[in-house]
């Protein structure tokens, strides 16, 4: 087969076929370690997985698995000194199931399937006293089917459900154990429905799901002044309505949205939870969000599990929890998993078909990933300054490398005063371009706002608009009196000298990009530029000439990874995946890829040797990979 215009010098890899699009950048995968059964010299082995988690990390509260009672039995776990406490005893020949526990391990919160057949409760043990209390339904018509537990272990969130509707109307509660004082929600603008009802760690707030005839809306409630906040409305069926809350109740998770109630932004990090996710949590700072899904959003993921998943909100990115260490993985679909408040310990339910982490086939061991380990640090731009290059991380830090100059005195507007650069929530760095005389550098961030640095003068931003794909690549004019930015859907904003020449939503109105744009470059003469999108697509503007794209010589093929860079010559154009592979269009010069050999960091960026004899590349770490004359960038 002839393929005109491209060079077979493209990195094999990038040839294999075995991922979806879209794939997001990822963090190495952290360690996994069993829990341990001090009093059976086994593993923990658990009927469903484990309930809840302390905010800290050191109470696990789970189910047993049914060989050691007759029956699924709650158990807790002290991460801290190894200790296990059963804690079916307490409860006699009535049947217990876990569910919440207050941070200090010791107030549990259970459902007890009573011996003499009488329906349903739900209690909360105190372990210091032995006393059990039953928390009460909202109503007599009502029958519960979710409750929490305060850190503090003083308030109940109750939520019961009236049977026989469809979807289910369901009532929403707290309870104060301490007076007794029960709130309820009622009655409120629209009827409550079914969906995952979450109350956050302090017991002062709670979000749902509310319904106003076709409209589904998600809530926080506070219950300490009746507020309620419209966080967004969704459209998902009940099943899938999975949110999350943090300790203060700041940060809602909803349809793969966090939303920072306190400075009202709200972030996509996930299309949608899907139909295998079981729960959503929340760390209390918003940095990371716990889910499960069945898709490989991870390029080292080529199982068809359904894994664990954390998203790392200022570096964003996903990292897998789940992995097939020790033998194990995450058992099934419905497995159970926890995170604790301060985001630095996942529990899940594995499954151990070789059985030597369980004592029976039922269960399955508990694993713990540690998340406070050192993460990617997140480079996301490299550039040449001054006798050597700077590495931008997502949290606007820039670091020096060789005899590179700093600035850390930026201005972040038109005729502001010099700053440093601070983000805010949910904004994170994304491009840096030094000016031509390498006397400073523009950082720009997701959101559109500039910070000038050095010489580098402020021509405005987009601070003040509504963008409809953040902003991803930047580029500074040859003179260095402007900048073009791009946001992933193809739009184009041009400031100072530059000259905006067209875009991907002026030419193509109404049209979704079957991938996002990830990389701009400006012609020698300044006269035009190109984007590339992820999937290898090719948009040309001004006097840009147009040498092929990926679709085009490779209709329907989906890329192993991303396309993240663009190399461009004067009469061709190279494109970088996030493998390290290489693809040459027109007559650009190929200096070689990472081929087939495996970096688990994507590449973020790529420095170009001015005389285009050699480039280099960089991971997330910042780790280099230079290819012809590129040695001489890291001088």
């Amino acid at each position: 087969m002839s393929m005109p215009g491209v060079r077979w010098l493209v990195a094999i890899a990038l040839l294999a076929i075995a991922t979806i699009a879209g794939v997001r950048r990822v963090d190495a995968n952290p360690a996994l370690l069993p829990m341990d059964d001090p009093t059976g010299g086994a593993r923990l082995a658990v009927d469903r997985g484990p309930t809840a988690i302390s905010s800290d990390g050191r109470y696990v509260l789970w189910a047993d698995e049914a060989t050691r009672w007759g029956r699924s039995a709650p158990m807790l776990t002290d991460r801290s000194t190894g200790e296990v406490v059963a804690l079916q005893p307490a409860f006699g020949s009535d049947v217990a199931r876990p569910y919440d526990l207050s941070d200090d391990g010791r107030y549990i919160l259970v459902s007890v399937v009573p011996a003499d057949g009488s329906p349903i409760r739900f209690e909360r043990l105190d372990r210091q006293t032995g006393l059990r209390r039953t928390v009460s339904s909202l109503s007599e018509e009502t029958s519960p089917q979710a409750y929490s537990i305060s850190a503090d272990g003083r308030y109940i969130g109750l939520l019961s459900v009236s049977a026989g509707q469809e979807p289910n109307v369901v009532s929403l509660g707290r309870l104060d154990m301490d007076t007794g004082l029960l709130a309820t929600t009622l009655p409120f603008p629209g009827t409550v429905i079914g969906g995952r009802m979450m109350t956050s760690r302090t017991g002062r707030y709670t979000v749902f799901v509310e319904l106003h005839g076709t409209t589904k809306k998600v809530v926080r409630h506070d219950w300490q002044t009746g507020e309620r906040v419209d966080i967004g409305t969704v459209d998902m069926p009940f099943r899938n309505m999975y949110t999350a809350i943090s300790g203060q109740g700041r940060f809602v998770v909803w349809d793969g949205h966090l939303t920072d109630v306190e400075t009202s932004t709200t972030v996509l990090f996930l299309d949608r939870f899907p139909d295998t996710a079981t729960d959503v949590f929340v760390s209390d700072d918003g940095e990371k969000v716990l889910f499960a899904h069945p898709d490989p959003l991870v390029h080292n993921d080529t199982d068809v599990n359904s894994d664990v998943m954390v998203w790392h909100r200022s570096l964003d990115i996903f990292r897998r929890v789940s992995m097939p260490e020790l033998g194990v993985q995450r058992g099934g679909a419905r497995a159970g998993y926890v995170m604790s408040a301060d985001g630095s310990t996942v529990v899940y339910a594995g499954e151990d078909p070789s059985g030597r982490y369980s004592r029976s086939w039922w269960g399955g061991p508990l694993l713990v990933a540690a998340l406070d380990e050192p993460l990617e640090r997140g480079v996301v731009d490299a550039a040449e300054v001054g006798e050597g290059y700077v590495l931008l991380l997502a949290n606007g830090t820039v670091e020096t490398r060789s005899d590179a100059t700093s600035y850390p005195s930026c201005v972040a507007q038109k005729d502001g005063s010099p700053a440093g650069v601070a983000l805010r929530s949910g904004e994170r760095a994304t491009s840096l371009s030094p000016t031509p005389a390498e006397d400073g550098y523009w950082i720009f961030t997701n959101i559109g706002r500039v910070f000038a640095c050095g010489a580098a003068a402020h021509f405005g931003d987009l601070d003040e608009f509504d963008l409809a794909g953040e902003v991803v690549d930047t580029v500074a004019t040859t003179s260095g009196n402007g900048y073009y930015m791009v946001g992933a859907d193809g739009g184009l904003f041009a400031f100072g000298d530059a000259t905006f020449r067209g875009s991907v939503p002026e030419v193509l109105p109404g049209v979704t990009l079957d991938a996002p744009i990830s990389a701009i470059t400006v012609t020698d003469s300044g006269s035009g530029y190109r984007m590339v999108a992820a999937d290898g697509g090719m948009f040309n503007f001004g006097d840009a000439a147009y040498y092929g794209s990926v679709p085009e010589v490779l209709p329907g093929v989906t890329l192993a990874s991303p396309v993240v860079g663009m190399v461009a010559s004067p009469s061709g154009y190279l494109m970088i995946g996030g493998d390290g592979g290489v693809f040459n269009f027109g007559e650009s010069v190929f200096h070689g890829s990472l081929g087939d050999r495996f970096n688990p960091d994507p590449i973020r960026s790529v420095i170009v040797v001015d005389d285009l004899t050699g480039y280099v590349m960089f991971d997330g770490n910042g780790q280099p990979f230079p290819f012809g004359t590129g040695e001489q960038v890291l001088e």
